[in-house]
Parts: C-alpha cells; structure tokens; sequence
C-alpha cells in the first residue's frame, strides 16, 4: 500500500482562537456592569437615602427616587409645587406642613412647562417672597418657563442645565418638573413614556436628588388614574404619589398620599389648604373631617356616659358588692361576666358615676360625669342603651 505524505509536509495553520465577536465583548462590558451591581454580603449594608421631602415623619421623598403630585385642572397642584420650592429654599412659612432641608444651599431646580411669563413670575413671587418670605429670588433657586422651547428640546435642555447647577451649587437638591407630560410628544406613547421615566429615575439616582413631577388625573368624578401610560409609568416608579383634591362645595383642598412606599398618610389625615384672598395665596386650614371625626367620638363616648350611668341607676338601688353588681349588670343587660366588669371599670373611673366605699360596696355617687375634660349633666335617655351581646 502507498501513502501519500504531501499533506504531512504542509504548515500547520494556527489554532489559535478565534477574535471575540461585536456581540461577545458587548456582552463582556454588560456583565462587567451587572457584577458591580451585585449584592453579594449582608454585612455591610448601605446606607439609607437622606430624606428631602417629608411631612412630619413620613418620608415622602428620599434622594435618588420620584414624587409625583397629581390632581385635576386647576386643583391646587401649583399651591403645592410652591409649598415645596419654599421649604427647599430654606424659608420659613406656611408651607402646609412639608418640610425640604437643604442646609448645604444645594441647587433647587424648577422647569414649568405650561404657565405663560406672566403666571411663572406669580408663582415665584408668591412662593418666594409671599410663603417663604424672601426678599427676592435666593442665588440657588433657578426657576424657568420652558414654552417657548421644542417639546424634543426641553428633557435634553433641563439635563444640561442640571449638570452646569449641579456644578455651580456643589450638588442637586431638589428637580422640579411642573407639566412632565410635555417633556414628551404623546403621554399615550408606551415607548417614549417609559424611556423618560427611566431617564428620570436614572438622573435622580446619578444626582443623588429629588425629582417631583407633576401630573395632571385623567377628567372624571372619582377618577385617580393619571395621563396615559406616562402617568401609569411614572406612579409605578414613584416613591410617593401625593393626590391634591378640592371640594368643589368648600373650595377647600385635600393633600394625602394615594401610592407609597415608606410611608402611610391616608385621606383622614390629609393636609387642608385653602386660598385666602388676604393672604394672596393658599394657607393652610383645620381638616373638616377630622374635626367631624373628632365631634363624632365626643358625641359617642358621651352617649355612652349617659347609658352607663341609666344602667347603675336601674341596678344599685342599693349599695352592692362587687359580686352582686356584676350579676345585676349581666341580668340587666345580658351580657357576659367580662363585658359587666368592664363597664363597672368604666363607671368607677374617668366618668366618676359610681364609687367603692366602706365594706367594698359599690353606690352611685354623682349625677355629673366628666367627659373628655368637660363637666356635662348626665340625665337618662329612655331610648338609649347598651349593645346586648348575642344580638
């Protein structure tokens, strides 16, 4: 047999591997990313976000997330937008309890992108010098009307000039974008809107600031849903959503949180503001109802003093031990041995209707009992009595 070595003699060709593919090294730097991004101990954890806007001591706002005010036309969203920038300034007044610390004077940032020159020079003047009460406009405020701007120029034109204050000011405290949805050509547009909001949450994390937008609520009694599936977006990624809401009867304006996450601030404890035409501007105001809520409980507890005291009327005609007292109440109003005893306990105490005197015998002693630290004459009513158990 013959062989043919020819072949054998060729040069052996590299076996080296191939160059890495466009594809590989995209990937390469994306894993590079991601791995940076990793969470791989529990022993260091980082620190909490510091605070930038709160009311009392619910964390509305943290630096690196998004508040979004909303609220029909014309409700008061402007009100609080100025309530904001006032406390964010440094000023000291009626900001409806909101509060903004920026004691590094860090750059306050405000884009409005539907008021004329006009109204956005009212808006300064009444959050400036009206509410925050500032001689004029402090030199880390820079607010702007954006209108005459192309809607394709305004997102790019505000990162800008973030960047340029963020420099001046030695960092951002506070972005302010009043109109958001016309940062955009259609609110209704799923790619643009979720690319913006994913701009903005990304800004206000590199920035390590506050953004609040300002969103308008869909026309409708009732209705909560905000524009499109911007406003859908944009409440998903929210840390807050703050709902303005005005009773078209009072023309007085209810300020709660309708979406958090580090917070409760339900609608009974909303924030009341109204316009003072004195003032010149919205102050803020008692709730109306939590003052009916609290006239409710009044009213309650002494309907309740009046049957508790028409009860041991009917059942100490003499005086009783303590024994005898619980089985009349429970055979009065048939009620368990724990429930007569808890009314004993509240006869005796605050409400004063009866007392312990010699041997341990129970007697009614007054016909005035003290309620909520007010003395009223407690007469029986026929028609008012205690819940029977079982029914």
């Amino acid at each position: 047999m013959i062989f043919d070595l020819t072949d054998q003699c060729r040069p052996v060709p590299n076996l080296a591997a191939p160059a890495a593919s466009d594809a590989e090294e995209g990937n390469k730097a994306r894993l590079a990313k991601l791995d940076q991004c990793r969470l791989a101990s529990l022993e260091n954890p980082p620190e909490r976000p510091p605070m930038i806007l709160s009311y009392k001591d619910k964390r509305l706002g943290e630096a690196g997330s998004i508040v979004v005010i909303q609220g029909k036309a014309k409700s008061g969203k402007t009100a609080v937008v100025g309530a904001i920038l006032g406390a964010a300034i440094g000023g000291e007044g009626d900001f409806f309890g909101l509060e903004s610390p920026n004691p590094h004077k860090k750059a306050v940032l405000h884009y409005d992108t539907e008021q004329s020159r006009y109204e956005h020079f009212d808006v300064l003047d009444v959050s400036v010098r009206k509410r925050a009460k500032f001689a004029d406009i402090p030199k880390h405020l820079h607010s702007y009307t954006m209108l005459q701007l192309e809607i394709g120029e305004r997102w790019k034109t505000i990162q800008a000039d973030v960047e340029r204050r963020a420099v001046q000011h030695d960092g951002v405290h506070l972005v302010v974008l009043d109109g958001v949805a016309d940062l955009v050509n259609d609110p209704n547009d799923p790619s643009g809107s979720f690319s913006l909001v994913h701009e903005l949450h990304a800004f206000a994390d590199r920035h390590q600031c506050l953004i609040v937008v300002v969103l308008h609520e869909n026309p409708g009694a009732g209705s909560k849903k905000t524009r499109g599936h911007l406003g859908s977006q944009m409440e998903r990624k929210a840390q807050t959503s703050i709902s303005v809401e005005k009773n078209g009867s009072t023309e007085i304006v209810e300020m709660h949180e309708v979406a958090a996450r580090s917070c409760s601030w339900p609608k009974k404890e909303a924030v009341c503001f109204q316009y003072d035409a004195v003032a010149r501007m919205h102050v803020t105001v008692d709730n109306p109802n939590a003052m009916l809520a609290a006239e409710n409980v009044k009213k309650a507890e002494a309907e309740k003093a009046l049957a508790l005291q028409s009860l041991a009327k009917k059942v100490l005609s003499k005086p009783l031990a303590h024994g005898e007292f619980v089985k009349a109440i429970m055979a009065e109003s048939a009620c368990k041995d724990s429930t007569a005893k808890s009314r004993i306990k509240e006869m005796s105490g605050k409400l004063k209707i009866v007392e312990k005197i010699d041997g341990g015998l129970y007697q009614i002693v007054a016909e005035v009992a003290e309620v909520k630290g007010q003395e009223e004459e407690l007469q029986p009513l026929p028609a008012l009595t205690l819940p029977v158990e079982g029914v």
